[in-house]
């Protein structure tokens, strides 16, 4: 599977297939690269935000790996608000490579669980 991060100044992105397991485009902004955490190696923070969604299982497993933040959180809703409108219910949600260095990041991870409940849903 081709894997392709998408950024502002000039880099690709990979449309998502139904049933598909891929990365997803997401808007980096003006900059792909987000502010340096000194807590953390730096490599840790060279991408800025993969999102991978697995609908061929149950529960969906959305993954996300690289610096979820203010910047980075406006496109991961819309994803899983999507696969709400297309009936997933169950999620799976796997972070062993997620960085959260600002409320932007926790706030987009509680939403993303408010609106899995609210859909009647679980979010694992």
């Amino acid at each position: 599977m081709e894997q392709q991060t998408m950024c502002s100044t000039g880099g690709l992105a990979v449309a998502p297939v139904q049933g598909r397991v891929g990365p997803l485009p997401v808007d980096l902004g003006e900059s792909c690269s987000p502010p340096r955490n000194k807590s953390v190696a730096p490599w840790m923070e060279d991408v800025a935000l993969e999102v991978w969604v697995d609908v061929e299982h149950r529960p969906i497993i959305v993954r996300l790996a690289g610096t979820l933040n203010h910047a980075t959180a406006t496109n991961v809703i819309p994803v899983v608000k999507e696969l709400i409108a297309d009936g997933g219910r169950d999620f799976e949600l796997r972070t062993p490579g997620l960085q959260v260095p600002d409320a932007g990041g926790t706030e987009a991870l509680v939403e993303l669980q408010r609106l899995v409940q609210y859909s009647s849903g679980r979010f694992t």
